[in-house]
C-alpha cells in the first residue's frame, strides 16, 4: 500500500513539473496560427484588390482596342460609299449623260444588301435616277445636305444624321451619305446619294465580345450620333455621354453619363480621315460579373484557413504536451535500455579510438558491451570492458576488422553482412554488422544471422524449384537462359528452347482425379529429365507445359532431332496407379538468336510456336514462323512503292473549286494530292500522308505538288484560259524543314507564273508558338506576293494576338464548324464569331466543307466570303477543270436557295 501511495505522488509530481516548464511551448502555437491568420486575410484582401485593378486595366484596354477595331470597320464602310459615290460622279462628269442607275442594279451594282437606295438628284433637287422605282417625283431640295453641297464648292463625301423611313414595325433607321456633283464648268449640278440602314454600321457589335449592355457609336465631328446601339437596342440615339476634345481615349463613366444609368468601360477613336469618331463601351457590371464569384471564393478559402490554423494549433498543442511528456519520460526509458539490450539476441559494444601521436586510430577500447557481446567471443562480461578490441584478434586479421572500424567513424555509419571466417574469434557463422558514429564513440551490434542465412538459401531454393515435380519452376528457367544465351553468342552456338505442353491433359483430371493428374506430371518429368544431356535444362512453367534449354547446338536438325525423342517418349503410355494412361506432347521451338536475343523473347516465341502446333492437330512439333513481320513488310513495301511514286505519273493533282458565297464566281481553287497506285487504284491521303510525314517523305513529296501544281498553271495559261489562283497546302514539317520559301522563289522564276495566282494553305498547328523563324518563313513568303491562307482553321489553337502578329490573309475554316451551322445555336454563333474576327483583322473567310444548299444559305447571312465543298464541286482531275474557269459562276441565286448551273 505505502509503495502503491509513493508512486502516485511521484506522478503527480512529474506532471505538476512539465505543466510548469511546458506552458510556454503550449501557448506557442496559438500565438502562431494567430499571426498566419491575419496574414492569410491580408494576403486575401491584398489579392481581391489586386484581381480588382487588373480587371479593370483589362476593361480599359479592351474597351480602346474594341473601339480602335470598329473605326476601322467604319472606315472601310465609309471608304466603300466615298468610292461608289466617287464613281458615279466620275461616270456622271466624264459622259456627260444621265446614268441610268436600275440598269446598273441589274447589272450587278448596288445589290449589297446595305444598300436600301442610291438615287441621283439634279440641281434643282429633282430625284432623276434611283436604283428603286419611285411611286412619285421626289425632291430633296429642302434637304440640310442638300443645301450644304448647294452652297459649298467641297466635293468631299458627307455623311448625315439618321432619318427614320417608313413607318410602323417596317421602319428604318436610314443614314445618307452624298456628294456634289458638277457640270463642266464646276458649278453645283446636283447630288448623288447612298441610303445605308444604320444596322450595317451597327454590325460589328458581337453579343460574345460586349455582352448584354455593351455599346458601340459613331458620332460626327459635330457631336451628333450617326448611329448608336446599346445592347440589344438598335439605333438608340439617346446617348448622354459626351465624347472627349482627343482623338482616341479609354475612361471609365459612371452611370449618370449615359441615358440607361449603366457605367462603362468606353474607349473612342477618330475613324482614319474622316470626321467622325467610333466609340465602344462594355458595362461594368458584366466586366465585373465573375467578381463577386471569385471574392467569395477568396472568402470561402480564408475561412477554411482559418479554420484550419485554429485546428492545427489545437492539434500542435496536443502533440507539443504529448512530445514534452515524452522528453520528460526518456530518462526513465534510459535507464531501462539497459535492460532491454541485456535481454536482446544482439550484441552491443561501445568502443572509444585510441589514436597515436600522429591522431591516427591505431585500436578501440571497449567501454561498455552487454552478455550477448560477450558470448559472441566466448569470455565473461567484465574480461571485454576496459579491454582493447584487438586483444580479441589475431593481429593479421585485426587489420582487416580496424579498417572497417575506422571508415565507419570517417563517415558516421557502415553496415554489412558476412560470412564469418575461420581466423574470427566471433561464434558464428554468418554475421549481420551495424556501426554508428555516438559523438566520439563508435556503437558495433553484431547480430548472428546463421539461421536467418541458411533459411534465405532454402527460400531462394523452393523460389526457384517447382513442388511437385522437383524440376526448376519459371523463375529458375529465366535465371538460367540469359547466361545459356550469353554463352551462345560468345562461342558462336545457337540456344534452343522448346515448350512442350500435354495434350489432353484435362480429360486425365476430369476422369482420374487430380491426384492422377499430379502423378503423371511427375511421370512426364522424369521423362524429360532422362532425354537431357549436359548443361541442358527441364523446367515447368505452370500446368501442363515444361520448357527446355538445349545449349550448344549449331543447326536447328539438333532441334528437331530433339524435339522428335520427346514424341517417341511420349508415345509410350504411363502407367498410373489409378490406371494406363496415353497421351501426346505438342512442342514448339524457339531458337537464340534468330527467334529472340533475350529470355523473355525467345521464351514467348516458342510458346507462340507450340500453341500453334496445337492448333495444327496436336502430337507435332514446329519451330517458331515469325509471322509477325508481315505487318512490317507491308509497311516497307508500301514506303518503297511510295518513293517510287513521288517521282512518276502515279502522283497526280485534282482541284476542287471556291467560289464567292454570294455570286458563285469561281474565285480559285485548291490543289488536292492523289496516288494512282498501280494494282491498288487511288490510295487515300489518308493512308499515305500520315507514312509520307513519318519517312520524310513528304519533303520531297510537298516539292513535287508545287511543281505539277506550276506546270499545271502554265498548261492552262498556254491554252489561253482565264487562270484563277491555285491554293497548295503545305504541311507543318514542309512548313519548319523544307526552306519553302526558296523553292517557291524559285519556282516563281522558273515557270514565269505570277505570284498572285499562287496561295499557300497552312494548318493552324504549323503556325502556333513565337518560333522566330516561322514568322520569318512567313514574312517570306508574303515578300514574294503570294497570299497566305490558314487552313482547317478552329482545330488548334490560334489567339487573337497571334493572328494579328502573323497577318495572314484568310481564315479556312474546317468542316466540322460548317456541319455544325444547321445543327446548333452555338455553332452559327461561333462562326460568326470568327467572321467577326477575322474581318476585324483584315482577313477574309473561307467554309469548308459546305454540302447543302442550308448551309449555303446560312453563310450567306454571316457575310461568309468564299466557301468550298461538295454543294459546289468534288475535286476534280485537271481535264475537268478547263470547262469551269470558262463557266466562272458555279451557281446562281434563286428566290428561296441556290441553284447549281
Amino acid at each position: 500500500m505505502k509503495t502503491w501511495r509513493s508512486q502516485l505522488e511521484h506522478s503527480l509530481r512529474e506532471r505538476k513539473s512539465f505543466s510548469r516548464n511546458g506552458m510556454a511551448l503550449l501557448l506557442l502555437w496559438p500565438c502562431i496560427s494567430l499571426v498566419l491568420g491575419i496574414v492569410l486575410w491580408n494576403k486575401t484582401l491584398g489579392g481581391i484588390e489586386q484581381d480588382h485593378q487588373v480587371l479593370e486595366q483589362t476593361a480599359l484596354k479592351n474597351s480602346g482596342a474594341l473601339a480602335r477595331s470598329y473605326a476601322r470597320y467604319v472606315a472601310r464602310t465609309i471608304e466603300q460609299m466615298d468610292q461608289i459615290t466617287m464613281h458615279v460622279k466620275y461616270d456622271l462628269e466624264s459622259t456627260g449623260k444621265p446614268l441610268q442607275l436600275e440598269k446598273m442594279v441589274q447589272s450587278g451594282l448596288f445589290t449589297a444588301p446595305q444598300f436600301s437606295r442610291v438615287f441621283i438628284a439634279n440641281r434643282d433637287g429633282l430625284v432623276v435616277s434611283s436604283s428603286t422605282p419611285l411611286n412619285h417625283p421626289l425632291s430633296i431640295a429642302d434637304t440640310s445636305y442638300f443645301r450644304f453641297h448647294k452652297n459649298n464648292n467641297s466635293t468631299a463625301l458627307r455623311m448625315e444624321q439618321p432619318t427614320v423611313a417608313g413607318g410602323g414595325r417596317g421602319s428604318k433607321t436610314m443614314v445618307e451619305f452624298s456628294r456634289r456633283l458638277e457640270a463642266a464648268d464646276e458649278s453645283f449640278d446636283g447630288v448623288v446619294v447612298i441610303a445605308v440602314d444604320a444596322v450595317y454600321l451597327l454590325s460589328f457589335y458581337d453579343h460574345l465580345t460586349f455582352g448584354n449592355a455593351g455599346l458601340i457609336a459613331l458620332s460626327g465631328a459635330d457631336g451628333a450620333l450617326r448611329a448608336a446601339r446599346v445592347g440589344a437596342a438598335e439605333n438608340d440615339l439617346t446617348l448622354v455621354w459626351t465624347i472627349p476634345a482627343s482623338d482616341s481615349g479609354v475612361v471609365l463613366e459612371k452611370g449618370e453619363a449615359f441615358a440607361d444609368q449603366t457605367a462603362r468601360y468606353v474607349g473612342w477613336q477618330a475613324v482614319g480621315s474622316y470626321p467622325f469618331v467610333a466609340i465602344a463601351g462594355l458595362s461594368r457590371q458584366e466586366v465585373f460579373a465573375p467578381y463577386q464569384e471569385t471574392w467569395n471564393a477568396y472568402r470561402r478559402f480564408a475561412f477554411v484557413g482559418s479554420v484550419f490554423l485554429f485546428f492545427f494549433a489545437v492539434v500542435a498543442m496536443l502533440l507539443s504536451a504529448r512530445l514534452g511528456w515524452r522528453k520528460q519520460q526518456e530518462a526513465q526509458i534510459r535507464a531501462s535500455y539497459r535492460i532491454a539490450t541485456e535481454g536482446g539476441n544482439d550484441g552491443f559494444y561501445l568502443l572509444q579510438p585510441v589514436h597515436n601521436a600522429r591522431q591516427i586510430i591505431i585500436d578501440f577500447v571497449i567501454i561498455d558491451c552487454n552478455e550477448r557481446a560477450a558470448i559472441f567471443f566466448g569470455v565473461e562480461k567484465d574480461r571485454l570492458l576496459g579491454a582493447r578490441f584487438s586483444a580479441r584478434y589475431d593481429p593479421e586479421y585485426f587489420v582487416v576488422v580496424l579498417q572497417s572500424l575506422v571508415m565507419a567513424m570517417r563517415t558516421g555509419f557502415y553496415e554489412d553482412q558476412y560470412e564469418v571466417p575461420p581466423e574470427s574469434p566471433l561464434r558464428m557463422k554468418s554475421v549481420r554488422r551495424r556501426m554508428v558514429l555516438t559523438g566520439t564513440h563508435l556503437a558495433l551490434t553484431l547480430q548472428d544471422t546463421s539461421y536467418a542465412t541458411l533459411h534465405k538459401a532454402e527460400l531462394s531454393r523452393v523460389a526457384k524449384q517447382d513442388e511437385l515435380t522437383g524440376l526448376s519452376n519459371r523463375s529458375g528457367l529465366m535465371l538460367a537462359l540469359p547466361p545459356a544465351l550469353a554463352l551462345a553468342v560468345n562461342g558462336n552456338r545457337m540456344v534452343a528452347v522448346l515448350v512442350v505442353g500435354l495434350d489432353d491433359f484435362k480429360n486425365v483430371n476430369d476422369a482420374h482425379g487430380h491426384s492422377a493428374g499430379d502423378e503423371l506430371l511427375r511421370s512426364a518429368a522424369r521423362r524429360l529429365q532422362d532425354l537431357l544431356g549436359p548443361g541442358d535444362l527441364v523446367a515447368r512453367l505452370g500446368g501442363d507445359e515444361f520448357a527446355l534449354i538445349l545449349e550448344n547446338l549449331t543447326h536447328d536438325q539438333e532441334a528437331n532431332n530433339f524435339a522428335e525423342r520427346i514424341s517417341q517418349a511420349f508415345h509410350q503410355p504411363f502407367n498410373l496407379a489409378a490406371a494406363t494412361v496415353r497421351l501426346t506432347a505438342s512442342i514448339g521451338i524457339g531458337v537464340a538468336p534468330r527467334d529472340g536475343a533475350d529470355a523473355e523473347s525467345l521464351l514467348k516465341n516458342a510458346d507462340i510456336a507450340m500453341h500453334s502446333a496445337k492448333s495444327g492437330g496436336k502430337g507435332r512439333f514446329r519451330f517458331y514462323d515469325p509471322q509477325l513481320f508481315e505487318v512490317l513488310r507491308i509497311r516497307l513495301d508500301t514506303e518503297q512503292a511510295l518513293m517510287r511514286a513521288i517521282d512518276s505519273d502515279e502522283i497526280q493533282l485534282f482541284y476542287q473549286p471556291r467560289v464567292d458565297t454570294r455570286s458563285g464566281e469561281m474565285r480559285s481553287m485548291e490543289a488536292l494530292v492523289r496516288w494512282m497506285r498501280p494494282g491498288h487504284g487511288m490510295v487515300s491521303p489518308l493512308e499515305f500522308i500520315p507514312l509520307a510525314e513519318e519517312t520524310g517523305l513528304i519533303l520531297r513529296l510537298g516539292e513535287v505538288i508545287i511543281e505539277r501544281a506550276f506546270e499545271q498553271l502554265v498548261q492552262w495559261k498556254t491554252q489561253g484560259l482565264p487562270l484563277l489562283p491555285v491554293s497548295i497546302n503545305v504541311s507543318a514539317r514542309q512548313f519548319s524543314e523544307g526552306n519553302i520559301d526558296r523553292f517557291l522563289a524559285a519556282c516563281l522564276k522558273r515557270f514565269a507564273i505570277d505570284p498572285s495566282l499562287i496561295e499557300i494553305e497552312i494548318t493552324e498547328s504549323a503556325t502556333m508558338g513565337d518560333n522566330a523563324d516561322t514568322i520569318a518563313e512567313l514574312i517570306a513568303i508574303r515578300a514574294l506576293g503570294i497570299k497566305l491562307f490558314i487552313d482547317d482553321f478552329g482545330t488548334g489553337y490560334s489567339s487573337l494576338s497571334q493572328l494579328q502578329r502573323l497577318k495572314m490573309d484568310s481564315l479556312k475554316v474546317d468542316r466540322n464548324f460548317t456541319a455544325e451551322l444547321c445543327r446548333t445555336t452555338e455553332g452559327e454563333v461561333f462562326f460568326k464569331a470568327i467572321v467577326s474576327m477575322a474581318h476585324a483583322l483584315g482577313m477574309t473567310v473561307v467554309a469548308e466543307g459546305v454540302e447543302t444548299a442550308q448551309e449555303l444559305r446560312v453563310l450567306q447571312m454571316l457575310d461568309c466570303d468564299e466557301v468550298q465543298g461538295y454543294l459546289i464541286s468534288r475535286p476534280l482531275p485537271a481535264a475537268a477543270i478547263p470547262a469551269l474557269l470558262r463557266q466562272r459562276f458555279l451557281f446562281a441565286i434563286g428566290l428561296e436557295s441556290p441553284v447549281l448551273v
